[in-house]
Parts: C-alpha cells; sequence; structure tokens
C-alpha cells in the first residue's frame, strides 16, 4: 500500500523533496508533512507552489478562492502542521461526511510523516 494519492502525488512530492535535497536543505518533519498534503491536491498544489521555500510555506499569500471542501480541509492541515496549531478538530478528522477516505488516508499518512513512525516516504533520511 502506497502512502501516495497517486502516481501523480507521488511524482511532484518527490521532485520537490529532492530538488530541497539538491540544494542542501534539512527539511523538518512538520514541513514534509505540510508539502505532502499540498501535493496531494491538485487546486492546492497549483495555488500554493509559488508560495512554497524549504521550511517555509507563505499560507498568507496562497489565493484559495474558489477551493472545494476537501481541498479546503488539505489546506487546512497543512497550515495546522507548519503553524503548529489545532484548527482541524479530530471530531472533523472521524465524521466520514467531512472528511472522505481518501482525505482520511492522505491526512494520516501525514501524521506518519511528522511523527516518523514509518521509514521516511521521501527518502530525504537516506
Amino acid at each position: 500500500m502506497s502512502l501516495f494519492s497517486s502516481d501523480k502525488h507521488k511524482k511532484i512530492f518527490d521532485e520537490q523533496i529532492n530538488l530541497y535535497k539538491k540544494q542542501g536543505y534539512i527539511l523538518s518533519n512538520r514541513f514534509t508533512a505540510a508539502l505532502f498534503i499540498l501535493t496531494a491536491d491538485s487546486f492546492i498544489w497549483n495555488r500554493s507552489k509559488y508560495h512554497i521555500k524549504p521550511n517555509v510555506i507563505l499560507f498568507d499569500e496562497i489565493d484559495i478562492k474558489g477551493i472545494e471542501p476537501d481541498s479546503y480541509l488539505l489546506f487546512k492541515m497543512a497550515k495546522d502542521f507548519i503553524n503548529k496549531t489545532n484548527k482541524v478538530s479530530s471530531s472533523e478528522l472521524a465524521d466520514k461526511l467531512i472528511t472522505r477516505e481518501p482525505l482520511f488516508k492522505v491526512i494520516i499518512n501525514a501524521i506518519i510523516i511528522v511523527r516518523r513512525l514509518l521509514p521516511c516516504c521521501c527518502r530525504q533520511c537516506t
């Protein structure tokens, strides 16, 4: 079972991680998890990719007008990781009407990245 939501998600995430690695950056777990989430959703990725620097995501500069509820949940979760906040509640995550299974999978895998419960999915640590 892959940590990624799709082959496209894996490709974009790996490209970004490898770019930062080649530049010599050591990325935080929280940043890596937020990047994992942002690269999972095409809408969010296309809006955010120019507002991301190693270990920094400029959320206030990202235009999310027209965002769908699923994408917004992922956006909020990525922001929580970076800002060390809890705006997304555990009850939201547990509610099947709010957090559909594909979203839940992305979020849980991002939590795994933050906590490093599994070997690093981005090969950053190897």
